[in-house]
């Protein structure tokens, strides 16, 4: 298939003639859309601020056409590697870190870093393209974990069998030993938490007071569609307390 099949030129005719407000509202799908199919990229927000800002997307046009020139794939049918979105302040922070004396881990973390923000501006331009054409939105999973059930009598007892076979038989009396003690306290704990009716945060993961229940974030229900619950701890970087969740969302999430 050759490189006409992707109809840049219509694309373009579509997307200037849509008026500021009717851009906003398709970049916003994009990113709720994501946001909410995927918890990272909601944090990936902070790293692409220049790119997904509905506010600059309302008053330039062109910055939406532009992120499409630099992810599009010349042909359809032979798609190409992940393309990197240029941004001069993180061009100055691979520089840096690409130096011989920069560790594994800050390179292993930049790469997820830039991994996260080019997912999060790919999925939001491939939804806006699809939105300019007249396309179903795309549709985006989340593999869950496997649930890990707790230590059960058989499972404790298997485990124990091939220790012995191992270890000797002191080893699996030891090892069983300690089984048994961590199931009836996980055992205890659960029944603690569901009898007090007690809740985490999603934040900080601890569990509140018997007497008091975290609030929820009206703002991101509004904005996301989602309710989550959330600590008292006010945080630097957002205006609103309680809404650690989200602290690392702009403050014009919503495009003020």
């Amino acid at each position: 298939m050759a490189d006409d099949a992707v109809p840049l030129p219509v694309v373009q005719e579509r997307w200037m003639a849509l008026s500021p407000t009717k851009r906003g509202e398709i970049i916003l799908a994009g990113l709720v859309a994501a946001c909410t199919s995927i918890p990272v990229l909601n944090d990936a927000r902070c790293l692409c601020a220049k790119e997904m800002s509905v506010k600059s997307h309302r008053q330039n046009a062109r910055l939406f056409l532009d992120l499409l020139e630099q992810m599009r794939s010349p042909r359809i049918d032979h798609p190409s590697k992940p393309t990197y979105v240029s941004n001069p302040m993180w061009d100055e922070v691979v520089a840096d870190q690409l130096a011989p004396k920069t560790t594994v881990s800050a390179k292993t973390a930049l790469a997820q870093i830039l991994s996260e923000r080019n997912m999060l501006i790919g999925f939001v331009v491939n939804s806006t393209l699809r939105s300019i054409l007249g396309l179903p939105p795309l549709q985006l999973y989340q593999t869950k974990n496997e649930h890990k059930p707790r230590l059960s009598r058989d499972s404790v007892q298997a485990s124990a069998e091939r220790i012995r076979a191992v270890g000797g038989e002191q080893y699996s009396r030891e090892f069983e030993k300690v089984a048994r003690q961590l199931e009836k306290g996980a055992y205890a704990r659960s029944k603690e938490i569901y009898t007090q009716g007690k809740q985490a945060c999603h934040a900080c993961k601890k569990f509140n007071e018997t007497t008091t229940k975290f609030p929820r974030c009206k703002r991101c229900w509004d904005a996301v569609g989602k309710s989550v619950v959330y600590c008292s701890t006010p945080l630097p970087r957002c205006s609103k307390p309680r809404h650690r969740g989200f602290q690392r969302v702009p403050s014009h999430w919503k495009g003020e």
